[in-house]
């Protein structure tokens, strides 16, 4: 018996360190490029805002919002509930971090909206805040991107321009 419960004890063993294992370069891969067509739609998304925000027609920027906001909601749901990549968990939470400044930022967008709509905030007052929220664009998509140069060398991978 005691010759049995050796090889057994090994193999049970093997079989927990196998399912414990880190996750490989090709799974960090597609992970990365699951987050890059996610981040790429919120991109997207948010330089759809924009351009209709430039407009007159009050019902596509309401609409732009809400799309924006919607996609906000649903994907920071959805990486929430997500288990952890691995040990680290660095990119999801790099993303999950990103969602969360672009939260912030169509905020701000509701904000700028309503000072358009105030007759005592001036142009220059506008202008300050736009510049506010494309500063906080940038840095957001920066600390995004850092973060995931992070990913790529912890699995070895290049990442594309």
């Amino acid at each position: 018996m005691r010759k049995l419960l050796f090889p057994l004890t090994m193999v049970i063993a093997m079989f927990f360190v196998a399912c414990d294992m880190a996750p490989t370069t090709d799974e960090a891969i597609a992970f990365n490029d699951e987050i890059v067509a996610d981040q790429s739609d919120l991109i997207d998304l948010n330089q759809e805002f924009i351009d209709v925000y430039s407009g007159d027609d009050l019902d596509d920027i309401e609409d732009a919002m809400e799309e924006l906001e919607t996609f906000l909601e649903d994907k920071t749901e959805e990486y929430e509930a997500m288990e952890a990549f691995d040990d680290e968990d660095i990119f999801r939470k790099a993303f999950l971090d990103l969602l969360g400044e672009f939260t912030e930022i169509s905020e701000d967008y509701e904000k700028l909206l309503e000072m358009w709509a105030d007759d005592d905030v001036t142009l220059d007052e506008i202008a300050d805040f736009e510049e506010e929220i494309n500063d906080a664009t940038t840095e957001a998509n920066e600390n995004f991107l850092d973060k995931q140069k992070d990913f790529s060398e912890q699995y070895e991978f290049d990442l594309a321009d």
